[in-house]
């Protein structure tokens, strides 16, 4: 069990430095002015954190947790 608490560890890193590079692209980039395509990159940006948990999720089930 504790193996599975490193790797879930692990990918909380990993996935706190991506945000982190998200947020500089996304500073980088500008906002959209438009508020269509800004609702568009929030539910863009929904979906991609609803998978990552999906993943998350499925990998802490293989493991029996």
């Amino acid at each position: 069990m504790e193996e599975i608490i490193k790797k879930l560890y692990h990918i909380n890193q990993a996935l706190d430095k991506h945000n982190e590079t998200f947020e500089k692209m996304l500073e980088i980039m500008g906002k959209p002015e438009n508020p269509f395509a800004k609702a568009l990159t929030l539910a863009g940006i929904g979906v991609g954190i609803l998978g990552i948990i999906q993943v998350i999720d499925t990998i802490v089930k293989w493991f029996g947790g």
